[in-house]
């Protein structure tokens, strides 16, 4: 009987700890392999990857456009622009929050090619964004709100 009093706190310390919530610089961690799934979908056209970024119920806000709400319409609008994206490269200028929530403040630059007639043009596309990330019931981070501004 003894025995069994002493093992039983020991596995419900066991079980708390196996949920715990991640720390800070778990969060950063996890959230920067995510923003390098962003570069991947740019580089591969594999769009199936945005499904592992974005919140089912994200928001996508879009420099002179209205917002685009919900994962899937983010995607597809994603398909529609992709083909002329070449490159991507952001930087995380800030992050902050807590393990839950967190904002991430950075720079980001993207190769576009604009073809007219018979040639094609490559411009760098550089603007300031900002993201909110959340935790899902998984324990992933996922953009819940994704907004950038041209640099001007």
């Amino acid at each position: 009987m003894k025995r069994t009093f002493t093992i039983l706190p020991m596995l419900a310390l066991l079980a708390i700890s196996c949920h715990s919530k991640p720390t800070f610089e778990e969060a950063r961690s996890k959230i920067k392999a995510q923003n390098e799934k962003l570069h991947q979908v740019i580089a591969t056209k594999n769009t199936a990857l945005l499904e592992e970024v974005y919140a089912k119920d994200a928001n996508f806000l879009a420099p002179g456009a209205g917002i685009v709400k919900g994962r899937d319409s983010i995607i597809a609008l994603w398909k529609s622009g992709l083909g002329n994206m070449l490159e991507m490269h952001s930087e995380t200028t800030d992050i902050n929050g807590t393990p839950e929530v967190v904002y991430e403040v950075g720079v980001v630059q993207t190769k576009i090619k604009i073809s007219r007639k018979d040639k094609d043009t490559v411009f760098t596309y550089k603007a300031k964004y900002s993201n909110v990330w959340k935790r899902d019931e998984k324990g992933e981070y996922r953009l819940a709100v994704d907004i950038w501004n041209d640099f001007n």
